[in-house]
């Protein structure tokens, strides 16, 4: 005769009850992953928007105690003050943000760009001369959310 030896394992049930668990797990971590995902690059473009800004503000109001003066492009770049106070401050202003590797959170290519005819595309920042002596800076940092918009005087 034969001796037997009771096996010891895991029972097909028990099995499918662990893997149902993993599976439950997973998925709630998969939805909460892309909430903080989401939030992040929403939280970067306002971020972008936040340094254009500053930087645009600085930038006027070093020409406007010099006016003859150079102010910082990027990179050890200058630009005369006078260009300020054309249609080619918006150009250099998004040259900027690209000699600073700012991106769109979103698609990783440039975040900032100087259209002024539509609204910016999501994670994307537009500098656009808003008459002769505004700059206007808009900001799509979240799909479904309101445009972001902030104006800054030049004279």
């Amino acid at each position: 005769m034969k001796n037997f030896r009771k096996q010891k394992a895991f029972t097909l049930i028990e099995l499918l009850v662990v893997v149902a668990i993993i599976g439950i797990l997973a998925a709630v971590g998969v939805v909460a992953y892309n909430g903080y995902t989401e939030n992040a690059k929403a939280s970067a473009a306002k971020m972008n928007h936040s340094n254009v800004v500053s930087y645009v503000s600085a930038a006027i109001a070093q020409c406007k105690l010099d006016p003859d003066g150079k102010f910082d492009v990027g990179q050890g770049q200058r630009a005369q003050c006078s260009k300020i106070y054309t249609s080619e401050a918006t150009q250099i202003f998004v040259g900027w943000t690209q000699r600073n590797k700012m991106t769109n959170p979103y698609n990783g290519y440039g975040c900032c760009g100087h259209a002024s005819n539509r609204d910016p595309y999501l994670g994307e920042t537009y500098i656009a001369a808003d008459g002769p002596s505004n700059i206007k800076i808009k900001t799509n940092a979240k799909k479904g959310d309101s445009i972001i918009v902030e104006s800054v005087t030049i004279y």
